[in-house]
Protein backbone atom coordinates (compact mmCIF):
# COMPACT_ATOMS: atom_id res chain seq x y z
CA UNK A 1 0.00 0.00 0.00
CA UNK A 2 1.41 3.33 -0.76
CA UNK A 3 1.89 5.94 1.55
CA UNK A 4 -1.35 7.72 2.32
CA UNK A 5 -3.53 5.66 0.64
CA UNK A 6 -6.49 4.40 2.55
CA UNK A 7 -8.46 1.05 1.56
CA UNK A 8 -12.21 1.09 2.81
CA UNK A 9 -12.81 -1.14 5.90
CA UNK A 10 -16.61 -0.38 6.81
CA UNK A 11 -18.41 0.01 9.82
CA UNK A 12 -16.65 -2.69 11.62
CA UNK A 13 -13.43 -0.82 11.96
CA UNK A 14 -15.18 2.27 12.82
CA UNK A 15 -16.42 0.50 15.64
CA UNK A 16 -13.39 -0.51 16.75
CA UNK A 17 -11.78 2.98 16.50
CA UNK A 18 -14.86 4.17 18.48
CA UNK A 19 -13.91 2.08 21.07
CA UNK A 20 -10.13 3.64 21.46
CA UNK A 21 -9.25 6.45 24.11
CA UNK A 22 -7.67 9.77 22.09
CA UNK A 23 -4.35 8.72 23.34
CA UNK A 24 -4.84 5.46 21.45
CA UNK A 25 -6.04 6.91 18.75
CA UNK A 26 -3.14 9.45 18.66
CA UNK A 27 -0.12 6.50 18.84
CA UNK A 28 -2.50 5.00 15.79
CA UNK A 29 -2.65 8.14 13.58
CA UNK A 30 1.17 8.32 14.16
CA UNK A 31 1.69 4.76 13.66
CA UNK A 32 -0.28 4.88 9.97
CA UNK A 33 0.48 5.90 6.94
CA UNK A 34 -1.08 9.37 7.13
CA UNK A 35 0.99 11.70 5.12
CA UNK A 36 3.12 13.94 7.23
CA UNK A 37 1.60 17.46 5.52
CA UNK A 38 -2.14 16.62 6.09
CA UNK A 39 -3.97 19.11 7.77
CA UNK A 40 -8.29 18.43 8.44
CA UNK A 41 -10.52 19.43 6.84
CA UNK A 42 -14.31 19.37 7.11
CA UNK A 43 -15.60 16.05 5.61
CA UNK A 44 -12.24 14.48 5.99
CA UNK A 45 -13.76 12.18 8.90
CA UNK A 46 -13.58 8.42 6.99
CA UNK A 47 -9.64 8.76 5.51
CA UNK A 48 -9.08 9.38 9.47
CA UNK A 49 -10.55 6.73 10.84
CA UNK A 50 -9.46 4.37 8.63
CA UNK A 51 -5.91 5.93 9.15
CA UNK A 52 -6.29 5.44 12.70
CA UNK A 53 -7.68 1.59 12.69
CA UNK A 54 -4.20 0.81 10.31
CA UNK A 55 -2.29 1.92 12.80
CA UNK A 56 -4.33 -0.20 15.44
CA UNK A 57 -3.71 -3.10 13.68
CA UNK A 58 0.07 -1.93 12.63
CA UNK A 59 0.73 -1.93 16.37
CA UNK A 60 -1.75 -4.69 18.18
CA UNK A 61 -3.57 -4.09 21.09
CA UNK A 62 -1.08 -4.46 23.73
CA UNK A 63 1.50 -2.14 22.25
CA UNK A 64 -1.09 0.54 21.45
CA UNK A 65 -2.21 0.42 24.65
CA UNK A 66 1.54 0.35 26.07
CA UNK A 67 2.35 3.39 23.80
CA UNK A 68 -0.54 5.56 24.63
CA UNK A 69 -0.39 4.87 28.85
CA UNK A 70 3.47 6.45 27.70
CA UNK A 71 1.38 9.37 25.82
CA UNK A 72 -0.30 10.07 28.93
CA UNK A 73 2.18 9.97 31.24
CA UNK A 74 4.07 12.93 29.57
CA UNK A 75 1.15 14.66 29.09
CA UNK A 76 0.93 14.34 32.98
CA UNK A 77 4.41 15.58 33.38
CA UNK A 78 3.86 18.82 31.27
CA UNK A 79 1.18 20.08 33.93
Amino acid sequence: MMPGVVSERGAADRAAVSELTIAERTVALYASAMPPAYRFRRGDDAPLLAWIAQGADLLGSRSLRLLAGRLRGYELLAL
